[in-house]
């Protein structure tokens, strides 16, 4: 082919075909037979989708703050103390009146009762949390929750552990889209030059659209690490966290009605029991609850700006490159003539040809005229 014209006209028809149906791929339209029967594989879109989900659902198993209780499974209760005891199937608060080893009565109920017909109220165990505390504690009473204690917890026990789920998804966003677009690329059935070019072209725009997108997702990752929101309810969800303990136990003394009257002696022990903990014991109590509060939020976020960054900072950028360079940067007159050149094999198939088609039209004027 030693028109340069025909050349270019020749590899845009391949390179048309190509960026329609990665176009078509990562817009969702999947009418061409490209995405057909085995093509499913490069319905690019539906398979970003399903890496999300998994995404989504990984993120939120390690969000989970754990309400882990205390196991009471072996403690003797004391005369006194506050329990709950099942009443015609309504758990009840009471104050212990006699123990005989798991047996007890309480002051309002004089049969002996059975660990299980009995229970402890629910306590949280903050034993971990309270040593991740003190290995991260700075300078500040433990009456207080300190800012970048929680910080360091944040970054420690969460937000390290986003890093992965997100690397796979990214790693898994590069991998699919590079088997569509090598797909797309051989589906034109172009000639062999061709194609090994547009893949070469395809290597060099992830390389450099990789880089600046893995920067960006760690600046993500450094960016959580330093607990931030501008969520105005964070408070009230904290308030009602800390809270819920003492109005469930409310709600079981009057039986669920508000209506119901309750002794100012019952309200005192409940508060005793809920409010009064040392001071290791208490911050714990408020950082889980901290911790609840914020992670729900920021978890939530790094949901969302993951796939975004995905998005914006992979997928269209090496949608715009690949375009250009296709289609301008790499496909000089030059370049194309490198791709498109005639053997000399070829040279004298087709002179042998033209010099066929040539004799053919003698023949054919010659009989017209003899007519």
């Amino acid at each position: 082919m030693d028109n340069a014209s025909a050349r270019r006209s020749l590899y845009m028809q391949h390179v048309r075909v190509i960026l329609g149906r990665i176009e078509c791929a990562t817009s969702g339209r999947y009418n061409d037979e490209f995405f057909h029967g085995q093509g499913q594989v490069n319905r690019l879109r539906a398979r970003l989708r399903k890496l999300e989900a998994s995404f989504v659902s990984e993120m939120q198993n390690l969000s989970e703050v754990k309400d882990t209780e205390l196991d009471y499974s072996s403690r003797v209760p004391k005369v006194g103390e506050l329990v709950e005891f099942n009443s015609g199937g309504v758990w009840k608060f009471d104050h212990v009146s006699c123990v005989n080893g798991s047996q007890i009565t309480t002051t309002s109920y004089n049969q002996w009762m059975n660990r299980g017909t009995w229970r402890f109220q629910k306590k949280l165990d903050v034993d971990d949390l309270k040593g991740l505390i003190t290995d991260n504690r700075g300078d500040e009473l433990s009456i207080f929750l300190s800012y970048p204690t929680f910080s360091n917890i944040v970054a420690q026990r969460y937000v390290s552990t986003w890093k992965a789920p997100m690397l796979e998804m990214y790693e898994s966003y590069h991998i699919a889209m590079e088997q569509v677009v090598k797909n797309a690329i051989e589906s034109t059935m172009a000639p062999k030059m061709i194609q090994t070019h547009l893949k070469s072209v395809v290597t060099d725009v992830f390389k450099c659209v990789l880089t600046s997108t893995t920067k960006e997702l760690d600046a993500i990752i450094k960016n959580e690490s330093r607990p931030y929101t501008l969520n105005n309810s964070l408070s009230k969800t904290f308030s009602e966290l800390r809270i819920q303990p003492f109005m469930e136990a409310l709600e079981s003394i009057s039986g669920g009605v508000d209506s119901n009257q309750v002794t100012i002696g019952m309200i005192k022990s409940l508060f005793t029991k809920f409010l009064c903990a040392d001071n290791d014991e208490q911050q714990a109590i408020e950082m889980h609850l901290a911790l609840r509060a914020y992670i729900d939020v920021a978890k939530k976020r790094f949901i969302d700006n993951i796939p975004m960054k995905l998005e914006f900072a992979l997928l269209q950028p090496f949608l715009k490159q690949t375009s250009q360079r296709f289609t301008t940067t790499n496909a000089s007159d030059e370049t194309l003539s490198r791709l498109l050149w005639d053997s000399s094999a070829d040279i004298q198939k087709r002179a042998d040809l033209e010099a066929k088609l040539e004799a053919l039209n003698n023949a054919k004027s010659e009989i017209m005229n003899s007519t």
